[in-house]
């Protein structure tokens, strides 16, 4: 979506609209440490989120085609 976007290929109608903000949460049973994998996930959702900022909020603005 965001390529497209970038590329013009997809434009958006409604520029001023934005939905709500939304929280994500990842949950594991408390008393317990995190196992090496559980680790590893959330290490890489962090990182997965950060570098996509559609993921934050933030829309592209869309290149005339």
């Amino acid at each position: 979506m965001v390529d497209d976007l970038e590329s013009g290929r997809l434009h958006r109608i409604l520029t001023e609209w934005q939905g709500p903000d939304r929280e994500a949460f990842a949950i594991w049973p408390t008393g317990r440490l995190l196992s090496v994998r559980a680790k590893c996930l959330r290490d890489f959702m962090q990182a997965y989120i950060g570098k996509m900022p559609v993921l934050q909020g933030q829309v592209p603005v869309c290149s005339e085609a």
